[in-house]
């Protein structure tokens, strides 16, 4: 089975192209344009580079969110577009799981967290790289105080938690851990082996139900931001 994943969810752009467990190839770039001039040449060059056609792929893969707006909508509708035009199947998968998927063990904790500004983060906890809470938008000091409450060994990761790492050192002072700078952003790489555990067991996304998922804030919590 070849697959086709992309990650567009932060101004980091990662694309891979895999068959069966191995990984062809992968490209990764903190773009400095928008994901619109960059996905598809993108995706082109790394197609030609592996000497495979668009036709040959089974099964298309995307980041569907959190994360920057703008971006996830160019890359769920550029992945939703070809699949469609191919007759092919899609997953659409959590910004959030594909970041903790770079960690592949860890005894504790998983806690994926991307920057929201304004002392806020998209983020989740997995443990043994399993959700164990669902992706939320959370208030930075709100999430903190609930992380308070877990016991054991914690690994922060991400751009959130580069972004935020002095706030949660104030905040928990014991069993904290940090990812590496290698293990902080998307890849395109990690959400092949996410989708290849989610294709055998048949679960596929509609091309008209996979739709971004911003995790907005509630409205009280807007009208906070504004006051």
């Amino acid at each position: 089975m070849n697959i086709l994943a992309v990650d567009t969810s932060s101004k980091f752009l990662t694309i891979a192209l895999s068959s069966e467990d191995k990984i062809i190839a992968e490209y990764s770039i903190d773009s400095r344009t928008t994901h619109s001039e960059k996905l598809m040449p993108g995706i082109e060059s790394l197609l030609k580079e592996a000497n495979i056609s668009v036709d040959d792929i089974d099964l298309f893969v995307v980041s569907k969110g959190p994360g920057s707006y703008t971006g996830l909508r160019i890359g769920v509708a550029s992945i939703k577009a070809m699949a469609y035009a191919n007759d092919k199947k899609i997953i659409g998968i959590s910004s959030l799981e594909n970041i903790a998927n770079n960690i592949e063990y860890f005894d504790g904790y998983i806690i994926p967290m991307i920057d929201a500004r304004n002392n806020r983060v998209f983020a989740g906890i997995y443990k043994d790289l399993k959700k164990i809470r669902e992706d939320r938008a959370y208030d930075l000091k709100e999430f903190l105080e609930d992380i308070k409450k877990l016991k054991g060994n914690k690994l922060f990761i991400g751009d959130g938690a580069r972004a935020y790492e002095k706030e949660i050192k104030g905040e928990l002072e014991d069993d904290i851990n940090f990812a590496s700078i290698k293990s902080n952003y998307p890849r395109a790489a990690s959400l092949c082996e996410l989708a290849i555990k989610r294709a055998q067991k048949s679960e596929y996304d509609g091309y008209y139900d996979l739709v971004p998922e911003y995790l907005r804030p509630s409205q009280a919590e807007r009208q906070k931001l504004k006051d």
